[in-house]
């Protein structure tokens, strides 16, 4: 017999001192053989106007694991947008790794890639 394990967890949090609405959510599914795991970060200051979107994607098996993490950050009073992203592949024998930041700014009009 196997066994299977989902978790699910949600977090809503708001702090009137601040102005940040903060949302987690955390799915996880993992059994003999694999875990796969969604983990989803929302932020939002309106102090500030800055909203930031956290995402990391996972598999793992017992030979390889894949992770995708990606980050998005938008200021409304810098107009800057910055996205960064990073993928990564592992098995027994390799390991690949892609990192990639963009970054972009209507006021300054200035781009950068990396």
């Amino acid at each position: 017999s196997s066994t299977r394990v989902v978790t699910v967890l949600v977090l809503l949090q708001y702090n009137s001192s601040t102005r940040v609405v903060t949302v987690l959510v955390l799915l996880q599914y993992s059994s003999l053989r694999r875990v796969v795991t969604v983990l989803v970060l929302f932020q939002y200051s309106s102090s500030t106007s800055v909203v930031t979107v956290f995402v990391l994607l996972q598999y793992s098996s017992s030979t390889k694991v894949v992770t995708v993490l990606d980050l998005l950050r938008y200021s409304n009073s810098t107009r800057v947008v910055t996205v960064l992203v990073l993928l990564q592949y592992s098995s027994l024998r390799r390991v690949v790794t892609v990192l990639v930041l963009l970054q972009y700014s209507s006021l300054r009009s200035t781009r950068v890639v990396t």
